[in-house]
């Protein structure tokens, strides 16, 4: 449930904690503080996600950004934000990613939740290979 904040002025340096992964199957949620409201959304690529949100709230929407805080690397990364976004929708700002509810109180919900972090490995069961296998070796046996 390890999530990392990052203060304002520390947004640039995310390249550094999330580097870019080619890896297609695994990514992050985050909640960023945008005013007196909140954003919860996935990526893949923190960094840039997040440098193209603090772009457009600051020079479009004239919000202040504050602090940002960022998932551990998962597979089930989408599947989470749309759990996330359930949580915590009688605060949802309407057909939007934006939650009228206190950043710190969004965090501290999502330490204590049960949300899962899956890898790879988990979201891929062996079983049907062995079935196969099992299958197979019989299919020889029978002939």
């Amino acid at each position: 449930k390890d999530m990392l904040i990052f203060e304002n002025n520390q947004l640039g340096e995310l390249s550094t904690y999330y580097p870019y992964h080619k890896d297609n199957t695994k990514g992050y949620f985050y909640v960023l503080e945008c005013g007196k409201q909140v954003k919860i959304g996935s990526t893949k690529d923190p960094a840039t996600r997040l440098k193209t949100l603090y772009s457009n709230f600051t020079k479009y929407g004239n919000v202040q950004v504050g602090r940002c805080a960022i998932s551990q690397t998962h597979s089930n990364f989408r599947e989470n934000e749309k759990k996330l976004h359930f949580i915590f929708d009688a605060y949802r700002v309407r057909k939007t990613e934006l939650f009228e509810i206190d950043f710190d109180t969004v965090v501290s919900n999502i330490k204590n939740s049960d949300l899962e972090y899956k890898s790879d490995e988990e979201q891929f069961s062996i079983q049907p290979f062995l079935d196969i296998a099992v299958f197979l070796s019989e299919c020889r046996h029978t002939r």
